[in-house]
Order: structure tokens, then C-alpha cells, then sequence
């Protein structure tokens, strides 16, 4: 899914640290050189609230040039003269499971597959259960509840 967002103008743009800009009430956190910027945040009421821009979503492109070509000075710059942005969101990975049928879960979680772990794709789980704790070895600890 793909969201455009055509900017008022004059845009204002917020440098909170080396790691996070806010642009038209939206967050958006650089996670590495050369990613797209993450949706940390959008609050209520703002610009981008009202095109329905979540948390998670990436900022692909910036008055049509691709986010991911550009280190964080560069979109900074392009976002002060933008007109628009477009944010894709993320597609869940829940095996037969389609995303407007997670709404009815409950809570869903990442669950870190590693890069070491070759061949085996990040994914996500579905449960109204809170997280099971991770011993430091990466295994599952347990709990009984009776």
C-alpha cells in the first residue's frame, strides 16, 4: 500500500537529533545509510494524520526521488522544498494470515529472525499473549500461568 501526501507550503521541518527529523507532524527515524526513513510516530490532528500515515511506514520517495539512494542530509534537504512524499507500508508476514484479518487478533509482534540465519525471512506473530521472554542464547523462556 502506498500513500501520497501533496505538502502545504511553506513545509516545516524539525531536526530533533542526528536520528530523527518531524515533518508536517510525522517522526521519521533513520535506521541506517541508504534505508528509507521509518514512521516513528504521527500525531493526531496533523497533516499526515489526515492522509493516514502510520507508525512503520517508510518515506520512499521525496518529490519522486527514491529515499533509499540518499543519505540523511540529503532527504533532509529535499523534504525543507518538498511538494510530495509518498510512504509505502510494510507488508506483515503471517503465514495465511491477511493483514485486515490481524485487526481482529489482537497483538502482533515482530519476531527477529536474524540475518545469521540464512534463507529465513523476518516475520510476524499474531498473538494476544504478551511476549515470551528471550533468554540471552536466543531461546524462548516459558511461564505457566495457572
Amino acid at each position: 500500500m502506498t500513500i501520497q501526501v501533496n505538502l502545504k507550503q511553506p513545509v516545516i521541518l524539525e531536526e530533533v537529533d542526528s536520528e530523527i527529523l518531524v515533518v508536517a507532524g510525522c517522526a521519521l527515524g533513520f535506521v541506517a545509510p541508504r534505508q528509507p526513513p521509518h514512521v516513528l510516530h504521527v500525531d493526531d490532528g496533523t497533516e499526515m494524520s489526515s492522509y493516514g500515515v502510520k507508525g512503520d511506514d517508510l518515506l520512499v520517495l521525496v518529490d519522486g526521488r527514491d529515499t533509499r539512494t540518499m543519505v540523511h542530509k540529503e532527504v533532509a534537504d529535499a523534504l525543507r522544498s518538498a511538494k510530495e512524499v509518498v510512504f509505502e507500508r510494510p507488508k506483515l508476514l503471517v503465514a495465511g494470515a491477511a493483514e485486515e484479518d490481524l485487526a481482529a487478533v489482537g497483538d502482533v509482534r515482530t519476531a527477529g529472525l536474524d540475518s545469521g540465519v540464512a534463507g529465513f525471512p523476518p516475520m510476524a506473530i499474531a498473538t494476544r499473549e504478551p511476549p515470551a521472554a528471550v533468554s540471552a542464547d536466543g531461546q524462548a523462556a516459558t511461564a505457566r500461568r495457572d
